[in-house]
């Protein structure tokens, strides 16, 4: 990993030559402990400056995503959750639309299935938030209805309609 505003301009050229050659790119915005949620209003304020710099050299990079989590916080009702993360999810679409890159919200442990998925996206309503679905972590949702392991072509056509679905 590095951080954007701490390289010098030899080191940006160095990786913006060393990612040239690819035709497309993402990058996945810091996260440990960095919770885009939070009740703590500085915490959120750092998550979405890292965040910003992620966008900026995402799109210094010619990359076209920056990959984010929203963590739930476990003493914070749904619906804070929902609150804090639609209001910090839209400030970084705002960034990101207008540095050219989208935000892809991916799916880890929050948001818990695919429907509350699908409500946090919907609820952010915004054309430079979209889904980032990592298929590993689809056994997080999963593994809540007591699924531990997807099979054979079961298990491909399990997933393949998962994405279609979102």
């Amino acid at each position: 990993g590095f951080f954007w505003n701490e390289l010098d301009s030899t080191e940006r050229q160095a990786l913006k030559k060393s990612v040239s050659p690819f035709s497309a790119g993402a990058i996945h915005a810091p996260f440990q402990d960095l919770p885009l949620v939070s009740p703590n209003k500085y915490v959120e304020a750092e998550a979405i400056r890292q965040i910003t710099e992620s966008i900026h050299a995402a799109s210094e990079l010619n990359f076209e995503i920056v990959t984010v989590h929203a963590a739930r916080p476990h003493h914070m009702s749904k619906d804070e959750v929902l609150d804090h993360a639609v209001r910090n999810l839209r400030a970084l679409g705002d960034e990101a639309q207008k540095a050219g890159v989208l935000i892809g919200l991916e799916n880890v442990v929050y948001p818990t299935d695919p429907e509350e998925y699908v409500e946090l996206l919907d609820a952010v309503n915004h054309p430079a938030v979209q889904a980032t679905l990592d298929v590993g972590h689809i056994m997080f949702w999963l593994k809540r209805d007591g699924i531990t392991r997807l099979e054979g072509t079961a298990g491909a056509a399990f997933i393949f309609g998962m994405q279609r679905a979102l």
